[in-house]
């Protein structure tokens, strides 16, 4: 069974594997969008809950997957956008792939990702595309090893 960190850590190296993501993040998005510093293209992955269902033995964990990119703002802002936004979602298809590869047999990518477009204004203008994810690993309700 995979603890919490190690789904944290397989996620982390799944999207820095990527080639044209420069920097990963966890937690808030507004955490670190204010911050100067923050090199494109950018993933921040958010936790958002998740459930144990005792009668299935399910675990599942919810994320958002924000996958974002500087726009660059001129006359044709919006086109920019568009842009950015087009190869984000593109970014966030790949990401998608490589974490649902049957080689991870210890977790399962629910097959239904819902995503939205973002186009905000932070310390950088930036756009892109936040993905909901739900991974589910099996739960195994097992008294005899809780420390008692």
């Amino acid at each position: 069974m995979l603890t919490f960190n190690q789904i944290l850590q397989r996620i982390r190296q799944v999207t820095l594997s990527h080639n044209q993501v420069r920097n990963y993040y966890y937690g808030k998005p507004t955490d670190f969008l204010t911050d100067k510093t923050t090199q494109y293209v950018s993933v921040f992955l958010q936790d958002d809950g998740g459930s144990l269902n005792i009668s299935s033995k399910i675990r599942t964990n919810k994320f958002k997957l924000f996958v974002l990119d500087l726009v660059n703002v001129s006359d044709d802002t919006l086109l920019n956008s568009q842009d950015v936004q087009s190869d984000c979602l593109a970014i966030a298809e790949d990401l998608i792939a490589l974490l649902d590869d049957d080689a991870f047999s210890d977790w399962a990518l629910l097959s239904d990702n819902n995503f939205e477009f973002l186009f905000e204004e932070f310390a950088d203008m930036v756009g892109g595309v936040v993905v909901d994810i739900t991974i589910r690993t099996p739960y195994t309700k097992d008294r005899c090893s809780v420390p008692v």
